[in-house]
């Protein structure tokens, strides 16, 4: 089924009027797209070191401010990441269930340009915890949750998407959070820095992540059904 889904879109793109420039766009987005994959590699290879010489602790400094890395990473994702849209009609005449459909269309957008990015970065930041000596089963755990959690991102914009007012408000959010941490009235990251250190000290935290994104992808499937 999947190998025929693929095959149905690869189709439509090639015969597609606009053939032509969707080529030319997506050789600039390819282009794009490797200018951001190195930036990131370079970013998951060094930042360690570089924190590492400004004599601050890498791993917790970074732990205390990936809560900002996850709300930027949500709100390019807003402005940047089309809705997984999908020629329904044609498959609606053909023996297909409802929800091997809608699984594809979620499963093309796990595997999007925005979730493959952060790979860039945190494989060779991973590797580099590795070796500097940190638990190999720890870092593994914290690997694990990250990822999980940039889906959840996903999912959560595919329920946002285009929808204006939510957008704005969790913009509001963040200022909010941000200003309060900035003024001294309340910081976030004290506790959002105990939540992403315990995926390294406490493995079991890593079932958070799990649940959360389990719960979002059940939300997304059941809204586009």
């Amino acid at each position: 089924m999947l190998k025929h889904f693929i095959t149905l879109e690869w189709k439509s793109f090639l015969r597609s009027a606009s053939f032509t420039s969707n080529l030319v766009l997506k050789i600039f987005m390819i282009l794009a797209g490797l200018y951001f994959i190195a930036l990131f590699l370079i970013l998951g290879a060094a930042l360690y070191y570089i924190l590492e010489e400004s004599q601050m602790k890498p791993f917790p400094v970074v732990n205390t401010f990936i809560i900002y890395y996850l709300f930027g990473d949500l709100i390019m994702r807003f402005f940047l990441q089309k809705t997984p849209v999908m020629n329904i009609k044609p498959l609606l005449f053909i023996n297909i269930r409802k929800n091997s459909i809608v699984n594809y269309t979620l499963g093309k957008t796990a595997i999007s340009f925005f979730n493959v990015l952060h790979l860039f970065f945190l494989v060779p930041f991973s590797v580099v915890l590795f070796i500097e000596g940190f638990d190999p089963l720890g870092v593994s755990c914290w690997f694990l949750g990250m990822i999980l959690l940039i889906l959840a991102n996903n999912y959560l914009n595919i329920l946002i998407n285009k929808k204006d007012l939510l957008l704005y408000i969790i913009i509001g959010l963040i200022v909010v959070i941000a200003g309060s941490q900035y003024y001294n009235l309340f910081d976030i990251t004290q506790y959002t820095r105990s939540f992403f250190m315990g995926l390294y000290e406490m493995k079991w935290l890593v079932i958070v992540p799990v649940i959360l994104c389990g719960i979002l992808y059940e939300i997304t499937f059941r809204y586009f059904k």
